[in-house]
């Protein structure tokens, strides 16, 4: 690809924009926001151009990160200025490939969710397509995705359950991180070294289950001494449910995402 053109200035959209750049810094990226403030901060943040709905028919991808309620308005401003040659990549949450495909008699449809790891390149973004369409489509998504992190394709009818795992799931970890924070400082711990524990702690959890390759059980119960202090703080856990909290958690994330759709 040449040419990106980005519907949406938020925190999906330029996280996108910073890792592709990074990988490819020759990428052209035409940025297009309703809030000029937001806009005008990406174009000198990112080196990016503010787009112009002339130059849409250069674009090969259109990546549209706006929200869920401005999707219908967004696609219908622009469906007759594209051609179906051209790939238009969603983000938008619970927002199905048909509710896409009926607003583009014009262009292709992808859905896709990110996550916002996507910054450092060290996202993870799930991604479908209708059966009848063209491989280029598909590319042209991994290729802008794939620079972000690892990608995923799956059957549409998951993506709203992967919406509340790992869309959603950033925001899980970083109220784990702020509990286990406000806990430690309430033991006498400094704030600073507080976060700096708790926020190694977590990294070195996740890199050593990627780079160990087992079960998040196993590794749980290698830490786990019979009636040692781990024991002690995981019987608190489970005693209010945690297991079963998160569980409900994913299941709400869930039945949001079809509802926004």
């Amino acid at each position: 690809m040449k040419q990106v053109a980005v519907f949406g200035a938020g925190a999906m959209g330029t996280a996108l924009i910073a890792a592709a750049k990074k990988v490819n810094p020759h990428l052209l990226f035409l940025v297009f926001d309703k809030d000029e403030s937001k806009l005008n901060l990406t174009v000198t943040n990112l080196n990016v151009k503010a787009g112009n709905k002339e130059d849409l028919s250069k674009c090969e991808l259109i990546l549209l990160a706006v929200k869920p309620q401005d999707v219908s308005t967004v696609l219908t401003e622009i469906n007759d200025l594209l051609d179906n040659s051209q790939t238009v990549l969603s983000v938008a949450a619970g927002i199905s490939l048909d509710k896409l495909k009926s607003l583009l008699s014009n262009a292709v449809p992808v859905r896709c969710m990110p996550n916002t790891p996507a910054l450092i390149g060290l996202g993870f973004s799930t991604i479908s397509v209708l059966p009848e369409t063209a491989d280029i489509h598909l590319s042209r998504a991994q290729e802008l995705l794939s620079a972000a992190g690892k990608t995923l394709q799956i059957e549409e009818e998951l993506q709203n359950s992967f919406t509340a795992i790992h869309g959603s799931g950033p925001a899980y970890v970083y109220l784990l991180i702020e509990a286990m924070i406000s806990a430690a400082i309430k033991e006498g711990i400094s704030e600073q070294a507080a976060t700096d524990a708790v926020i190694q702690t977590v990294l070195g959890a996740a890199q050593l289950a990627t780079q160990t390759g087992e079960s998040a059980r196993s590794l749980r119960e290698r830490v786990t001494s019979p009636g040692g202090t781990t024991q002690a703080a995981l019987n608190e856990l489970n005693s209010g449910n945690f297991s079963e909290l998160i569980a409900k958690a994913v299941k709400a994330a869930r039945q949001r995402a079809s509802e926004l759709g």
